[in-house]
């Protein structure tokens, strides 16, 4: 014990950030919001000029005729997510709007959604209903805003990273009580200087013990899977050189083998970090969850949505969209 102690402070060791790779992950940060907002401009763009158009009508001799009764525009809701059905591919607008929402977890009845926004100065942690009612936030930035929320299979309780939207801290983990609203620490990272945005963290089948990774050196980054306790403790190395991992419902746990820049091939090992083998090769792969029932992996790639099937390998591509969750074995929710 006090040998991984040791290095779990060796990790956490208060170090200089590398400014470079902060900035440069920044960037790309909010490169992708913009391109995402910008194709709802366009969108919205093209529904008003089709409605205008319509209010425009020629006559016979090609002249220009006001219609009696002018058309009415219509309301364009700002889409933020899509149901994805995964056999057919088939994508609906979900009711619930969640601008700049990022890495949305689905609580264990598919009846709220948890997410955080990235990366304004001004982000915050929220809970939705499915419907789009009750939205309530969590945390606000300043003095902290929360990332990568994680439901407990039970329902009760969210796990997230909770830090300084525009610091360079990497923050720490922290249990929200969904009944109560009381939010208590985890654990602490707070000598972490990396500033990455993300650590993503999941809460076992049984609900006691969060896996969560750990970015470690500044150029290249690499990352190590860690546990510890829901109630708090001494958190416990798993597996060097993985990150970006969630619990299947057998307890194995799906994780990106030596990411890179957030991507990597994804792998599944069982619980205690052993028996780990490939599922899919490449590095371009990114987010990989597990189906409610356990017999698939979820994934992204280059803006589409992956499935492949746990048992025999066989991947098919699902839809586009980034960040996939699991709504229930037949359908997920996409960004």
């Amino acid at each position: 014990m006090a040998e991984l102690r040791e290095i779990f402070e060796m990790v956490t060791h208060d170090t200089e950030p590398d400014l470079d790779e902060w900035r440069e992950q920044e960037v790309r940060q909010r490169r992708a919001i913009r391109r995402r907002k910008m194709t709802t401009f366009v969108v919205l763009g093209a529904v008003l000029v089709a409605a205008l158009a319509a209010g425009v009508l020629l006559d016979e001799a090609g002249r220009t005729a006001t219609p009696a009764t002018s058309p009415s525009v219509p309301i364009v809701s700002l889409a933020t997510h899509f149901y994805v059905d995964v056999s057919t591919g088939e994508r609906t607008i979900t009711p619930a709007e969640m601008p700049g929402g990022r890495l949305v977890d689905v609580s264990p009845d598919g009846g709220m959604f948890a997410y955080g926004t990235c990366c304004s100065g001004g982000d915050y942690l929220a809970i939705i209903d499915a419907d789009g009612s009750n939205e309530r936030i969590i945390l606000q930035d300043p003095p902290l805003a929360g990332y990568a929320p994680a439901w407990s299979p039970d329902g009760s309780t969210l796990v997230f990273q909770g830090r300084q939207a525009n610091g360079y801290r990497v923050g720490s983990l922290y249990a929200y009580d969904v009944a109560t609203g009381r939010t208590r620490k985890i654990v602490t990272f707070d000598g972490m200087r990396f500033g990455w945005w993300i650590v993503r963290s999941d809460v076992s089948p049984d609900g006691q013990t969060v896996l969560f990774h750990l970015p470690r050196g500044r150029h290249p980054t690499t990352w190590d899977l860690w546990t510890v306790p829901i109630s708090g403790g001494t958190p416990t190395l798993l597996r060097r050189n993985a990150g970006f991992a969630s619990y299947a419902p057998d307890g194995s746990i799906v994780f990106l083998d030596h990411p890179k820049d957030l991507h990597g091939s994804i792998w599944i090992m069982n619980g205690e970090g052993t028996g780990a083998r490939e599922l899919v090769g490449g590095g371009s792969h990114g987010w990989p969850s597990a189906s409610p029932d356990g017999s698939r992996v979820a994934y992204g790639d280059d803006s589409r949505i992956y499935v492949v099937d746990i048992a025999d390998g066989q991947v098919r591509k699902v839809s586009f969209g980034t960040e996939p969750a699991w709504v229930d074995s037949d359908t997920l929710l996409v960004g």
